[in-house]
């Protein structure tokens, strides 16, 4: 099957994913959401899942480029976001 590769790595990928959102739905507090400049909520969970997903995709073609949704600069800005995205990843 064509893809088979990037399918399975997907997968895996998600179901860590799902995996972190459901501990952090369990255990979400306001303290725990930033705001986007469009004033959307960006949780924990959001980048969590971003990291989680970059990082296997990042380990399984390394040469490939990554764009996503959530911006890395709120986590370099907030020392304790960080260590909290961190702690789930």
């Amino acid at each position: 099957m064509p893809y088979e590769k990037e399918l399975s790595i997907a997968i895996s990928a998600i179901e860590s994913a799902v995996n972190l959102c459901r501990g952090v739905q369990q255990n979400l507090i306001a303290a725990d959401t930033v705001e986007k400049n469009d004033r959307s909520p960006v949780t924990i969970a959001d980048l969590g899942t971003q990291a989680v997903v970059f990082r296997a995709v990042h380990r399984a073609f390394p040469g490939d480029a990554l764009i996503g949704e959530e911006d890395s600069s709120q986590l370099r800005e907030n020392a304790e976001l960080l260590e909290k995205v961190l702690g789930l990843t």
